[in-house]
């Protein structure tokens, strides 16, 4: 479990990708960059906290079935 409160950067001067394996829980409350791929595997949650949020993803949004997006979150880079 990885609690973020603010803002999360994820690559900067170069793409990286944000994975969340099986059992992983990133909880976000405020905005998420990624300036690669956003991959939640099988049983992963993602969950915005409030609703000031918002994600840019770069890369592709790939969300394997018996993974969790929750909450409320602006889609800046309309992949959801």
């Amino acid at each position: 479990v990885v609690n973020i409160g603010g803002g999360m950067l994820v690559g900067t001067e170069a793409p990286q990708d944000l994975v969340i394996t099986y059992g992983g829980h990133l909880n976000i409350e405020g905005d998420l960059i990624i300036k690669g791929d956003l991959i939640l595997n099988n049983g992963a949650t993602l969950e915005f906290i409030g609703d000031d949020n918002s994600i840019r993803v770069d890369g592709e949004v790939i969300v394997d079935e018996g993974s969790f997006v929750s909450g409320t979150f602006e889609d800046v880079s309309e992949k959801f």
